[in-house]
């Protein structure tokens, strides 16, 4: 377990050393490399879909309660909270698996 961490963040250190900076010096963003780039644009897009996901369980509660007794807006709108909890839960898995194959792919570098 020891060995793994530390090769991890050894790693990692090196991958930064490695890796080009991107050339910004005609921007006022900070120099980074092209991993950093990677996991910042990952990081945004999970942001993004948590807030979809969030208007969209907010607009499935809104039909919901104004369905009233039509039954057909409450099926729908329980249909649209059940695929916008599925859609989050595979967002997600999608965010972990990307996190750990960048995370094995750094390790196997170092």
């Amino acid at each position: 377990m020891k060995h793994w961490f530390f090769s991890t963040v050894l790693a990692q250190e090196a991958d930064r050393e490695l890796a080009p900076e991107l050339d910004l010096s005609q921007t006022n963003l900070p120099a980074l490399t092209w991993n950093e780039l990677f996991q910042t644009a990952i990081q945004w897009t999970a942001v993004i879909v948590a807030i979809t996901t969030f208007a969209s369980i907010v607009y499935s509660g809104y039909l919901l309660i104004t369905s009233g007794n039509d039954p057909a807006q409450a099926v729908k709108a329980k249909t649209n909270l059940l695929w916008s909890i599925a859609g989050f839960l595979v967002a997600m898995f999608a965010y972990v698996l990307v996190r750990f194959v960048f995370n094995i792919g750094g390790a196997l570098q170092g």
